[in-house]
């Protein structure tokens, strides 16, 4: 029990009933304030409050709020109401259950989506060089083949017109004879040219 200061010490039981404040003094004489101070400091959720005696904590005494369903998120706090021999604890909780971060969660999906893109772009260009390497590698390639064969034809035309007699070449057979019998090197070094421009020069 709460009394006034000036209460003597040897006072009489009936000069204690006078003097009674309360057990819990004017601390819940305000319930809709303390319910209201408490929606503003959670925003848009509801607050419940309940106090406990807990002195006996096998068995606590409900001393304000009525009973609530558990949402998992409670905070319990210490309370004292000036009596040392009494303990008073506070269960404070969200009467329902907090909503998702729907922003962080669409903000993250976000930067998924963001990150994916630009994996599959980064992927895409790496790709596209790596192709177009293998292109400029393929001309020089034929390229080099190609100046091969111009070589081969040239030396190939040298040679006919050095080392063929005029009466031969009015002759196509011997003429063909002559060119695959010392020239075979040149089939080598022309390719597929060379032979293109052979079976040309049979034809």
């Amino acid at each position: 029990m709460c009394y006034n200061t000036n209460l003597p010490p040897n006072a009489t039981s009936e000069q204690c009933i006078e003097a009674t404040v309360g057990y819990l003094g004017a601390s819940y004489d305000v319930p809709s304030l303390v319910d209201k101070l408490l929606h503003q400091l959670a925003s848009k959720q509801t607050i419940a409050v309940n106090v406990y005696d807990t002195t006996n904590a096998s068995a606590s005494i409900t001393m304000y709020g009525t009973d609530v369903v558990d949402t998992g998120l409670l905070h319990i706090s210490r309370l004292d109401f000036g009596d040392p021999l009494r303990k008073h604890q506070m269960h404070c909780r969200f009467k329902q259950r907090p909503p998702l971060p729907w922003t962080a969660i669409n903000a993250s999906v976000r930067v998924l989506v963001i990150t994916l893109l630009l994996g599959h772009i980064f992927y895409a260009a790496i790709d596209r060089i790596a192709k177009v390497e293998d292109d400029y590698r393929e001309m020089r390639e034929l390229k080099v083949r190609a100046e091969a064969a111009d070589v081969a034809k040239s030396q190939l035309a040298v040679y006919a017109s050095n080392q063929v007699p005029e009466v031969v070449i009015g002759d196509p057979k011997r003429f063909w004879q002559i060119i695959t019998n010392q020239v075979p090197h040149l089939w080598i070094q022309s390719g597929r040219s060379t032979t293109f421009f052979l079976h040309s020069a049979k034809g």
